[in-house]
C-alpha cells in the first residue's frame, strides 16, 4: 500500500488533470507540476512585492528631499532607476495573473502581450539608466573630469534612457507580430 502523502499527489494530479485537460503536456513541455508552477508564481510575485517596496522607499525618499536631490546629480540618477525598477515590479506582478496553460492552447490574451512590453521596457529602462549612472561615477572618479559638468549630460541621459528601450521594444513587439501572423491564419 501506498504511503497517504504519495496518494495525496496522485489524487492532485488526477484532479488538476480533471480541471485542465492539457496539464500533463504543459508539465511535458515546461517540467514543472501545477503545484510547482503555482510555487514559482508565488515567488515572483513576493519577489516583485519586495521590490516594488525597496523603490517606493528610494522614490518617497528622493522626493522627501528635494534639496538634496537638487545638490546631487547621482540622486537624480538613482531616482529614475527606481522609477523604471517600481514599473518593471509592477509588470511582474501582473505576471503572475497570466494563465499559461489558456496562452498554450489558444492565442496569447491581451494581459500577456502588455506585460511582455512592459518587462522589456522597463528593464531595458533599468539597464540603460544603469549604465548612465556609470558613466557618471566613471566621470566623478576620475580626477581628469570637472565634476561640476556633470549635470549638462542629464538631457542627454534623459534622450537616450526613455526612447531607446521604447524603440527597441517596438521592434521587437513587431516582429514578434510579423513572425506569428502566418500562424495564426486559418486556411
Amino acid at each position: 500500500m501506498a504511503p497517504p502523502s504519495a496518494e495525496l499527489a496522485a489524487g492532485a494530479e488526477l484532479a488538476a488533470a480533471a480541471v485542465h485537460p492539457f496539464v500533463k503536456t504543459v508539465r511535458s513541455r515546461f517540467g514543472f507540476t501545477v503545484e510547482e508552477e503555482l510555487r514559482l508564481r508565488y515567488l515572483v510575485v513576493g519577489s516583485a512585492t519586495l521590490s516594488l517596496f525597496g523603490a517606493s522607499v528610494i522614490i518617497y525618499s528622493a522626493v522627501r528631499f528635494k534639496e538634496l536631490s537638487r545638490r546631487f546629480f547621482a540622486i537624480r540618477l538613482i531616482f529614475f532607476l527606481s522609477v523604471t525598477d517600481l514599473l518593471a515590479s509592477v509588470f511582474n506582478v501582473l505576471g503572475a495573473f497570466v494563465d499559461v496553460h489558456t496562452v498554450l492552447i489558444t492565442e496569447t490574451s491581451t494581459l500577456c502581450y502588455v506585460q511582455a512590453l512592459g518587462l522589456l521596457y522597463f528593464n531595458l529602462a533599468s539597464i540603460t539608466w544603469t549604465s548612465c549612472f556609470a558613466f557618471t561615477l566613471y566621470r566623478d572618479v576620475v580626477p581628469s573630469y570637472r565634476r561640476f559638468a556633470l549635470r549638462k549630460y542629464e538631457v542627454y541621459f534623459h534622450a537616450l534612457c526613455w526612447p531607446l528601450p521604447g524603440v527597441l521594444s517596438l521592434v521587437c513587439w513587431l516582429s514578434l507580430i510579423h513572425i506569428s501572423e502566418p500562424t495564426r491564419r486559418t486556411p
